[in-house]
């Protein structure tokens, strides 16, 4: 699937999803044991670490005296800062990051994490199956990873239909058909050596929303995301127009986008 530059557009892109992936993140944990003092946490393709903010602050929600041992890793070099940066605002003594390929967890051994979390980074991996096969690898006997991809990504869909409407020439698809899919996901999952009667896929839903349809347009109105941006007012005036064009007439109405994802849960047994 084509990628998305997350040097150029990463303060974009963590300005759309944060709350998205901070709210589907909080939903996938439900279905692991929660991480104490005594666990190790790999927080994979970790952005500037959404996942590792909300076991941090249920941590600290719970009165633990002592926070998960957890660890980012991010192909970007940006993402990786912003972690830095949020580690050291936050004072998690405890979490830590690096930049690394998610292909690549040879800097960790056998039986490592007891919990690795990938969230919305599998589909943008070159060799997805190398990356299930090393998270595999990493996790100890009884551990969990869980994996989140775009069942019906709102957002990415709406860009799309806008960029292919006011240019022909750029590819603008930002998501795969085939990961739209459960079966992706567990076929993934399986090839990257984890049981099928191990895995299990659950559906979890938030919103990207705002006041109304126009200040959505508005957030969705960044340079990177508009194929004929040539830094004029015109030119961002004419997305804003194609964008809220482009919007069904719910999305209008609500002043919402449904963001819909697939969360799979795989635990170690074998």
């Amino acid at each position: 699937m084509p990628t998305i530059d997350f040097e150029t557009r990463a303060a974009d892109y963590v300005a759309i999803s944060q709350q998205i992936s901070h709210d589907i993140a909080s939903a996938a944990l439900k279905y692991v044991p929660r991480p104490n003092e005594d666990s190790h946490v790999l927080d994979l393709a970790c952005g500037r670490g959404d996942v590792t903010r909300i076991i941090m602050e249920n941590a600290a929600a719970r009165g633990d005296l002592l926070a998960p041992a957890i660890v980012g890793l991010d192909i970007s070099p940006t993402m990786v800062k912003m972690f830095k940066e949020e580690v050291e605002s936050k004072s998690w003594t405890r979490a830590s990051a690096k930049i690394q390929d998610a292909q690549d967890l040879s800097d960790f051994h056998d039986d490592h994490f007891d919990l690795v979390f990938m969230n919305f980074g599998i589909m943008f991996v070159p060799d997805p199956i190398r990356c299930t096969k090393e998270v595999f690898r990493v996790l100890k006997l009884g551990g969990y990873a869980i994996f989140t991809t775009w069942k019906e990504p709102g957002v990415p869909h709406l860009l799309a239909k806008a960029a292919d409407t006011v240019s022909s020439t750029r590819s603008s698809r930002t998501t795969d058909g085939e990961w739209g899919t459960k079966e992706k996901l567990i076929s993934t999952l399986t090839h990257g050596g984890f049981k099928e009667k191990d895995i299990q896929v659950e559906v979890e839903q938030t919103k990207f929303q705002r006041d109304t349809a126009e200040e959505i347009a508005e957030a969705l109105s960044v340079p990177s995301w508009n194929p004929q941006h040539d830094g004029t007012h015109e030119a961002t005036r004419k997305w804003k127009s194609t964008l809220l064009e482009q919007m069904t007439p719910a999305q209008r109405d609500n002043a919402s986008i449904d963001m819909i994802a697939w969360v799979g849960i795989a635990m170690k047994k074998e």
